[in-house]
């Protein structure tokens, strides 16, 4: 609905808005939300108080919007505004500047030396650093020696090397060299071999999990991978019909994989992490990129 202006000459454009906006049942977080200006400056506009209002230009911006989402003729209240609201605010503006005096002190001073200097700024910021870290690590009983010492000692703690039997026989396809996951953890694999009056099997060694990482494998398990990590990294991985997904693990962590089909790793080249699978090591493929991808089966039969 569209207002004249002529019947409201002896309203003020502040109480013009008011009014209207009453009329409305709106409140003023309403005009806010639908018109983007403050609650501060709508209040300012419909108090016709000048000295809480932006720049001119702005608040000329501000009333054509009000007076738009009240259905008002923007060319109009814009009209008003000039010769009603812009002289205040430009004499509110005028005051609010500095006097000349004030200015020539102001630029009086730009010349002299300032009497901080950035050295004891950096100073003063490390101390505070310093000092905040520390009562930081105070209150929750925190020692940064202590773990920072745990983690050197575990990054160049080698594992315990196992060396487990294998029986050799013809393999039928290149994965075939693997054992079951379910012989890695079962000692009655040993006692059958020795109550075989077959040939005893050739022993092979290989490189074994650490003792302190052996899992429990389930039974249905083809492969299981374990993964020792020395330093924190992120990795990603998938497994079987799972989407990869991105871990981020911390040093010193083990972590074990069990799948029934296959594994896809990708990990950074820096990680220094050790693979096990299925009780073996295998190495880590050379790459020019930071980026190692990692694909069980198809990795063995590279």
């Amino acid at each position: 609905m569209e207002h004249n202006e002529t019947g409201h000459q002896e309203e003020s454009l502040g109480a013009l808005f008011r009014r209207l906006r009453l009329e409305r049942a709106l409140d003023i977080s309403d005009i806010s939300d639908e018109t983007r200006i403050p609650p501060k400056t709508v209040r300012a506009i419909e108090a016709d108080d000048c000295s809480d209002m932006p720049a001119p230009a702005f608040s000329k911006g501000f009333y054509s919007l009000y007076a738009k989402m009240l259905g008002l003729d923007q060319d109009e209240i814009s009209q008003r505004f000039i010769n009603e609201i812009e002289p205040q605010l430009n004499t509110e503006f005028n005051e609010k500047s500095s006097p000349p005096s004030i200015t020539q002190k102001q630029v009086g001073t730009m010349a002299a030396r300032s009497t901080v200097t950035p050295g004891s700024i950096i100073g003063f910021s490390i101390l505070v650093i310093i000092l905040f870290f520390g009562g930081i690590s105070w209150y929750a009983g925190f020692n940064p020696a202590t773990h920072l010492s745990k983690w050197l000692r575990s990054y160049y703690q080698e594992p315990v090397v196992e060396t487990p039997t294998t029986q050799t026989s013809d393999f039928d396809s290149p994965t075939d060299y693997l054992p079951a996951a379910d012989d890695l953890t079962s000692p009655e694999t040993a006692a059958v071999s020795e109550a075989d009056h077959s040939p005893a099997p050739a022993e092979t060694e290989f490189p074994a999990f650490p003792a302190e990482v052996v899992p429990e494998t389930p039974p249905d398990v083809k492969y299981q991978l374990v993964a020792e990590f020395p330093q924190s990294t992120t990795i990603s991985i998938g497994v079987d019909e799972e989407e990869k997904s991105e871990i981020k693990i911390n040093g010193g962590t083990i972590k074990t994989w069990n799948a029934k089909t296959n594994i896809i790793l990708d990990l950074p080249k820096e990680s220094g992490a050790r693979l096990y699978l299925n009780g073996i090591t295998i190495p880590l493929p050379e790459t020019d990129t930071e980026t190692i991808s990692i694909s069980i089966p198809e990795y063995l039969l590279d």
